[in-house]
């Protein structure tokens, strides 16, 4: 067995960071305070750079940010012309662009979005449905016998299909370009609440947590503040997690940084190789995981004791000035793509051993 994953987290010495920002160690950002500005200035910024990337069907297809833009605007267009404003609108999906476009264009069109975790049951979704006082569903086909229980149950008064976004967003196109058509002047307040996410229930039943634009943007400005990110990020954690949709999203937005958009951990292997991400935002769990993976596969391969004596000298060339890790440790960072310097981890402490056993 191979050596298929691992995970570095890259040292880099303050002049390496001197080149890329003069402001080091803190990085000034634009103080945005609500998603329309930050978008618009993207598209006007960065109009041809690639905002996401993802695979449909085999191929890969590239969203710009002035096409994630005009998505936005003629998306919100349509919830208008359907009379979805000022209400609750949940999302039901897996990680993807359309979740990514459902979920800034209900907000900007002034709606509040509540994002649901896709691994409930049909009671529990409708019970948060019922406590958030949503009355329509945004889902994709793979939750379409949830969606329509729920609709026959009379839980929502409205669910949207994700497979029919094109017929919506050329619908919101026509309105746009229609002479006659006149854009909502009173826009989403970015100090009210605009997301509703609700917690995993591990002390409890869930709970909402209410969000504003304004407070969401402040928390990925200052953390931007911090850290600079270069490159690719691959997105793999569910969106409906708040440290995934800041970290992954607005961050990366800030950054000007590509986001490749990962389905689900059965593909993160072959994703990791396709899209070859510089940074990844996980949580401590997959961390853990990936690091057993790295030890159990030197173990079976004999190599277990030559690994530890390679990451005691790493560390000590690292303490003296040389960043040998990429060569090193060449062979494993490929099983990643080949780019990896940067994974961001949150929620939890490490295990302690793994801080052992790396500084060895």
């Amino acid at each position: 067995m191979q050596v298929i994953s691992t995970v570095f987290i890259k040292e880099v010495k303050e002049k390496d960071y001197e080149k890329k920002a003069k402001n080091y160690p803190l990085y000034e950002h634009q103080d945005f305070t609500n998603f329309r500005q930050l978008i618009t200035e993207k598209s006007k910024s960065s109009p041809n750079h690639v905002a996401y990337q993802y695979l449909k069907h085999g191929k890969l297809e590239s969203i710009s940010y002035s096409r994630f833009h005009q998505d936005i605007n003629a998306l919100e267009a349509f919830l208008n012309g359907q009379g979805l404003r000022n209400i609750k609108i949940a999302l039901l999906s897996e990680n993807s662009y359309e979740w990514i476009l459902a979920y800034f264009a209900v907000v900007i069109s002034s709606n509040v979005i509540v994002p649901l975790d896709k691994e409930l049951s049909t009671k529990e979704i409708g019970g948060l449905l019922a406590h958030s006082d949503a009355e329509a569903l945004i889902y994709s086909d793979t939750y379409s016998d949830i969606a329509e229980t729920i609709m026959q149950q009379g839980q929502v008064s409205r669910i949207l299909s994700i497979a029919d976004l094109p017929a919506f967003l050329k619908d919101g196109r026509k309105l746009i370009s229609d002479r006659d058509y006149v854009p909502i002047e009173n826009r989403a307040d970015e100090n009210s609440v605009c997301s509703i996410i609700f917690t995993s229930g591990t002390t409890g039943a869930p709970k909402g947590v209410m969000l504003s634009q304004r407070g969401m943007m402040a928390a990925a400005i200052n953390s931007s503040r911090n850290v600079y990110f270069t490159g690719a990020s691959l997105l793999t954690l569910p969106l409906h997690h708040t440290f995934a949709f800041t970290a992954d999203i607005l961050i990366m937005l800030i950054y000007d940084c590509p986001v490749c958009i990962s389905k689900s951990l059965r593909t993160f292997q072959s994703d990791m190789l396709t899209f070859k991400p510089r940074h990844m935002f996980l949580v401590p769990l997959f961390v853990e995981n990936l690091y057993k993976t790295i030890w159990k596969a030197a173990r079976e391969q004999g190599k277990e004791k030559l690994l530890k004596r390679m990451i005691r000298f790493s560390n000590l060339a690292r303490r003296c000035g040389f960043g040998l890790q990429r060569k090193l440790f060449h062979s494993i960072l490929e099983q990643f793509g080949g780019h990896l310097e940067l994974v961001v981890s949150g929620g939890a402490p490490f295990l302690k051993n793994m801080w052992m056993d790396w500084r060895t």
